[in-house]
């Protein structure tokens, strides 16, 4: 049977030396185990200017052996990361009813993946000024942190420090453009300012780079109505 295969995310490995290490490992890996039996393509996804394993967005059809080799790759590759993470997808498509779902995250003992992961568990209780210290610390540690500006963004814009949040934002942007929660945060509050163009647009891109699955892509939808409805 042919599923419909999702992945959208981005792993960083921090420096030229564990890039280098890590996709010499991706190789070997391949060749030994995999074949030409995955989804990716090493040079579409492996970005050198930026340390990084890039996808964004990509969607194609494939059998479930197909889908479930790639995702075990990248979970592989995924422990040598300082930050990042990846969402993966797979849909039947005869009832578009998503048949698997996988989130990777870098694991480790790695100072920066440890704070990360204590800022997620901390908002996950509603401790939200304990959770901006640990994505601060995280940040400290790995100052290209994109996820830990996301998250700490989220917490600064839900305790009214606006400015804070936009900074946020703004750099989680700067260091992974797909941030689709930063995007949407900053067409959340563009709108509030009443400036409905520039949130019109930070909805469009939360929309780009997220996809119908994930409850941020019908909030940007809905909010963009909205902006449309200002605009006339």
């Amino acid at each position: 049977m042919i599923f419909k295969a999702i992945f959208t995310g981005h792993f960083d490995f921090g420096t030229q030396r564990s890039y280098e290490q890590v996709l010499k490992m991706y190789r070997r890996r391949v060749e030994n185990y995999y074949k030409a039996d995955i989804l990716l393509v090493e040079e579409e996804v492996f970005m050198e200017d930026k340390l990084s394993l890039i996808i964004g967005k990509q969607t194609m059809n494939c059998s479930k052996r197909f889908w479930r080799n790639t995702y075990l790759l990248i979970d592989y590759v995924a422990q040598y990361a300082v930050s990042g993470n990846m969402k993966v997808w797979l849909v039947d498509p005869e009832t578009k009813k998503i048949d698997k779902y996988i989130e990777i995250e870098p694991t480790g003992d790695r100072s920066t993946v440890v704070y990360y992961k204590e800022g997620i568990q901390l908002m996950k209780t509603g401790k939200k000024k304990e959770a901006i210290e640990a994505f601060t610390n995280s940040i400290e540690k790995y100052a290209k942190h994109s996820n830990s500006y996301e998250k700490r963004g989220l917490l600064y814009q839900q305790l009214g420090k606006i400015e804070n949040a936009k900074e946020d934002f703004l750099k989680a942007i700067e260091l992974y453009e797909g941030s689709q929660d930063a995007h949407l945060g900053l067409g959340e509050i563009a709108f509030a300012n009443d400036d409905y163009e520039l949130a019109n647009k930070h909805f469009i891109l939360s929309i780009k780079h997220s996809i119908p699955h994930q409850t941020s892509f019908w909030i940007a939808r809905y909010k963009k109505g909205d902006a449309h409805y200002f605009l006339g």
